[in-house]
Parts: C-alpha cells; structure tokens; sequence
C-alpha cells in the first residue's frame, strides 16, 4: 500500500469539499454547506490518520475521534470545535435538525471550522520537529513548540519567515541571554526561517495578558518533539 498516495487522495478531497462547502453557505444552502464542511475535515483529519499509522483510516465520522488517532496534540479550544461540527454530519446525511443555520451563523461555524485542525504544510511541521529537537539536545527541556502567523493560517507564501513559539520550563522567571542565543544558534543549524520565541511552561498555560500568546493560543498548532 502507497501511504503517501492515500495522503493526497484524502488531502485533495479535503480541499475538494472544503471549496464546495463554501460555495454553498454563500449560496444560502447552509445546511448542506456545514454537511461539507464536516466532510472537508473528515478527509483531513484521516490524512492525518494514515500518516500517523501508516495505515489506511477507519471507516468511522466523528472528528474528535479522527484527531485521538491522528495524535494530534489539539488545544480544548480546537476539541470543542471539532465536537461541534460532528452534529452537522448527522444533520447533513439525515436532516435531523430543528432549523438551517442563518447564512451569518454558517459563515461563523465556517470560520471556527478552520481553526479545528491544522493547517499547517507537513514540511513545515518536520522542520520544526527537527529544530525543536535540536534545541532539546543542546541542554533547553522543550515542551513543544507553537507555528503561528502565516503559517498557520493558510497565508503562507515562499519568503514567509515561520513564527514560532518554543515553550520551556527554562524560559519560567529570569531568562539566560545565552539560552535566548541558543534558540537563534540552533535556527542556522536546522533551518533559517524560523524565528522563535521563548515562552514558559507556566506561562503557555497560565498568562492571559500577553497579546502574542493569545493568538497563539487562538490560531497557532502545537508541535512536539515526539
């Protein structure tokens, strides 16, 4: 079995149904739209599913379910969303539903729908994987890494720099001008693009007050060294 040909076959449907699902919110069909929608991530969630198993993707719909077996490491936020949207495959296939979404409410549940899985391109998930890596080896405990901005919002194009959070228990209190110094050694090492930050372990969970955590925390996807 070629796994690299069923990830496209799923990815390219994924993108098929999202356009379609589009098309149909803004033509008024929500009820079909949101349908597609929940499809579109289905098919990428099982992308996502056989690059995690090498293996061929259970024959199941519920997305929360999907991303258990994909691995992925999904804020409560992006949970949520991926929970609510399993109601609109049930909707969609069975009409089991006290009303169509308004257009306005569809276009919503469209726009949290992009937030529910990632979308960040694999090669830059492995470029991270590897200086995340890079960066534990050289004596800095990493807990994961956030990718945010373009990258993680589809806005990428090829100058795009990839904005990342790198979260440690390090950086918790007083930060060391030579761990700050290591993060950028180790970009040169593993690759140029990336431009980290440090972020606490408790300051990831906890700080509510910083404005470049919180769209991180809204928009970004979470890497692990695993």
């Amino acid at each position: 079995m070629d796994i690299e040909k069923q990830i496209a076959y799923w990815r390219n449907g994924a993108k098929e149904d999202w356009d379609v699902a589009q098309e149909l919110v803004q033509n008024g069909r929500t009820r079909h739209g949101l349908f597609f929608a929940h499809l579109a991530l289905e098919k990428m969630l099982k992308a996502l599913v056989c690059r995690q198993t090498s293996d061929l993707p259970p024959r199941i719909h519920n997305l929360v379910r999907l991303a258990e077996l994909a691995a992925l490491p999904l804020s409560q936020r992006q949970l949520d969303i991926l929970a609510e949207m399993n109601a609109f495959h049930i909707e969609g296939r069975y009409g089991d539903s006290p009303s169509s979404p308004s257009r306005a409410e569809a276009q919503a549940y469209m726009e949290r729908a992009e937030e529910g899985i990632p979308v960040v391109d694999e090669a830059i998930v492995k470029a991270v994987k590897r200086y995340l890596r890079a960066v534990h080896a050289s004596g800095i405990p990493v807990r994961c890494g956030v990718i945010f901005g373009s990258q993680a919002t589809g806005r990428a194009h090829r100058w795009s720099d990839i904005d990342l959070l790198v979260v440690s228990p390090s950086f918790d209190g007083q930060r060391r001008r030579q761990d700050i110094d290591r993060l950028w050694h180790m970009t040169v090492i593993t690759d140029s693009r990336i431009e980290p930050i440090a972020v606490g372990e408790r300051q990831w969970l906890e700080d509510d007050a910083n404005p470049l955590i919180e769209i991180a925390r809204r928009e970004g996807q979470i890497v692990t060294i695993a």
